[in-house]
């Protein structure tokens, strides 16, 4: 194992295992609703979650992709179940979440198909999920377990922690990497995967309520990737990255070699988590800064070519750059709002970097754990017991579960998000 990884498994696991639930992810409890304590950065307000709700949820729980012909994703739903969390709206939260588990339930497993389309019959047509939507849904269920005092939230987020990585953790060149899904990623002689999907504050929870050396690797080894992943003259990571048979890396063939809409949201989960000094964020940053025009911040990179949109990014990115500003100790400029963005996706961005700035406020400040921790006993202790019931033997590496085997070889089916 290299030097550099084992000094990071190393510090990672004396952390300590974190009591409580840092507070300003309780939403309306927490005092910083009017941004005391948290240098400008307020939580999400009720009228601004309001106006997404209306805007881009059925009355049903769907959350429509209003860019992409009224579809819905399992990241949409993960989305809206995060927010309603930081909102302490309940109602909200089952709804998204009752919706996710009617419409886009895998057959075998307790993952989500990643697409449903209202103009299709069937209406999901790839039974293939993403692994984001999955991963920041458990998140979603632990937080609101530990909120609402609901355990039967935490046991849905152990399933959906199992599966996730029995069936979409992969290992390669003596690194444990997260498949942006189940099938269609991993091939003979190289890997496709997207450095967006890899929530670092999620993997920590997960961790408590599913003990495994798997999370702590999947973060070591995500955050070794990203320190690598350097591309073009902006030295950024792209949407998609592609590791061969050596371990060599480059963007990934059949996406455009962008840092995009999907690879916004890096610096979103490093912010998130706290991460306010990583060189991933400062590079970001830096180029956002460099490049920024009297219309806005171009909204991609080509990093092959050098050459930047036409067109300034959404206020999506606007917000991502906001808060990435406000976690180096810049001055942050004004806050987006959800009336600013064109689509879903930019107006999802909007208030989850707002919760972002929020959750990691006091991480920054060095006076609470990373955000969205729960109780470590409970969770952790029940969690470990019910590995030991299903006597599951541990494979090579300590994963719960062998790791996947087989996985059907086929191009890809995700597109990069588009204005």
């Amino acid at each position: 194992m290299p030097r550099c990884r084992r000094a990071l498994l190393s510090a990672m696991a004396s952390i300590p295992a974190w009591t409580a639930l840092s507070r300003p992810a309780l939403g309306r409890a927490d005092p910083s609703d009017s941004g005391a304590g948290t240098g400008g950065t307020d939580r999400v307000p009720q009228s601004e979650w309001n106006a997404f709700r209306r805007r881009y949820m059925t009355p049903e729980g769907r959350v429509v992709d209003s860019a992409k012909a009224g579809i819905s994703h399992s990241e949409g739903q993960s989305y809206a179940m995060l927010l309603a969390v930081h909102m302490e709206d309940r109602a909200a939260f089952d709804l998204a979440w009752d919706w996710a588990r009617l419409h886009l339930r895998r057959r075998g497993d307790r993952l989500m198909t990643w697409r449903w389309s209202p103009h299709t019959r069937p209406h999901v047509a790839d039974p293939n999920n993403a692994s984001d939507g999955d991963l920041l849904a458990a998140w979603a269920l632990a937080r609101a377990a530990a909120l609402w005092r609901d355990s039967s939230y935490r046991e849905q987020a152990r399933h959906i922690a199992r599966d996730l990585l029995r069936h979409c953790t992969v290992e390669w060149n003596n690194r444990l990497l997260l498949l942006p899904g189940a099938q269609g990623f991993r091939f003979h002689d190289r890997v496709v995967i997207n450095l967006s999907y890899y929530s670092w504050s999620a993997l920590r929870v997960l961790a408590r309520i599913l003990p495994s050396p798997a999370w702590a690797r999947l973060e070591a080894d995500g955050l070794g990737l990203l320190e690598e992943a350097r591309f073009g003259r902006f030295a950024l990571p792209p949407d998609w990255l592609e590791l061969d048979a050596r371990g060599a890396m480059r963007p990934a063939p059949g996406w455009p070699p962008r840092f995009s809409w999907d690879a916004v949201r890096i610096p979103l989960h490093l912010v998130w988590a706290g991460r306010g000094s990583e060189a991933t964020l400062l590079r970001v940053e830096r180029f956002w800064s460099a490049h920024q025009r009297r219309e806005g911040t171009p909204a991609w990179a080509d990093l092959e070519t050098g050459g930047l949109a036409p067109y300034p990014g959404h206020a999506g990115l606007r917000a991502v750059a906001r808060a990435s500003r406000h976690a180096l100790g810049l001055p942050a400029g004004p806050q987006e709002a959800v009336a600013d963005a064109t689509d879903y996706y930019g107006a999802a961005l909007v208030l989850l970097s707002r919760m972002a700035a929020v959750d990691a406020a006091p991480v920054l400040a060095g006076s609470a754990p990373p955000p969205g921790i729960e109780a470590a006993s409970e969770g952790a202790a029940a969690s470990a017991a019910s590995w030991r019931g299903q006597g599951e033997p541990a494979a090579p590496g300590g994963l719960p579960h062998p790791l996947p085997l087989g996985l059907r070889v086929g191009p890809p089916r995700w597109t990069p998000h588009a204005p």
